[in-house]
């Protein structure tokens, strides 16, 4: 066994480690910075941040999440590592064509466990006193607690702007368009619609509620459990910044305190 396994104290010793050449021509590199972020880039540890992984972005392969992880380390009071399992079983009901609530949210809480089971075991790679600092959740564990239940009520909050302020319903379809261009091309490939087509706009409708709860586990997190900055290797979500501008003050009196908000495009080079 070697010392630095044994240093590695908690942590399963067979699990298999990174090797350094695996990832030795990526770095991380800061983008644009906002907020609160501009203090945690100026006075590193000043607070705490968070990370939210959505169950369908490849991209966080371990390797990838141990250099995230190292980055908080060095640069976060505390971190979350959120994985966005409960807001994926609307993607599910589109893209996988799981009928029936129960079945779409077995399937992406299942998916969920996994994941933060693959986080732990990367978190477990580091020491006791540094594994201390990073809490891993899924978003499912926030919207299935009692203990959470203001969460639901940002939602709740969120979906009736969607139905009554017409500005910010084209907000949130233009985020859902942008964001899964991708995967909203290929479904529409595959079941021969155009977006003229009612079952397009039924599957934006459907889709927009992964957006809901994406956007309530931000406000959430920063405003309920004191983590202000949110760290993702793309550009801040547009309609976030806005909601934290005062652009929608229905939404900002009631759950929102504009010092709460902190971003920092942390992506690879």
């Amino acid at each position: 066994m070697s010392q630095l396994q044994k240093e590695q104290a908690g942590g399963p010793l067979k699990t298999e480690m990174i090797v350094p050449s695996q990832i030795k021509t990526e770095t991380l590199i800061v983008g644009e910075v906002e907020g609160q972020g501009k203090d945690l880039i100026s006075m590193p540890g000043s607070h705490n941040a968070f990370l939210g992984i959505s169950l369908g972005k490849r991209f966080f392969s371990k390797e990838h999440t141990k250099m995230y992880f190292d980055w908080a380390l060095s640069n976060c009071k505390d971190f979350m590592l959120i994985i966005d399992d409960w807001e994926e079983q609307h993607n599910y009901k589109v893209f996988k064509k799981l009928r029936g609530e129960e079945s779409a949210k077995i399937r992406a809480l299942s998916e969920g466990k996994n994941k933060k089971r693959a986080f732990t075991k990367v978190l477990n790679w580091y020491p006791v006193n540094q594994r201390a600092k990073v809490k891993i959740m899924c978003s499912s564990e926030l919207f299935q607690n009692p203990e959470h239940a203001e969460i639901l009520s940002i939602r709740d909050k969120l979906v009736s702007m969607f139905s009554q302020n017409p500005e910010f319903r084209e907000a949130i379809i233009q985020s859902v368009e942008t964001s899964i261009r991708g995967k909203i091309e290929a479904w529409k490939n595959e079941m021969k619609i155009t977006e003229k087509d009612k079952q397009y706009h039924e599957a934006l409708e459907l889709l927009s509620r992964y957006r809901f709860e994406e956007i309530a586990v931000t406000i959430y997190l920063r405003e309920q459990m004191g983590f202000p900055t949110e760290i993702y290797p793309e550009s801040a979500m547009p309609v976030v910044r806005n909601l934290y501008e005062g652009k929608y003050p229905e939404l900002t009196q009631e759950f929102i305190s504009r010092n709460n908000y902190g971003y920092i495009n942390l992506g690879m080079k």
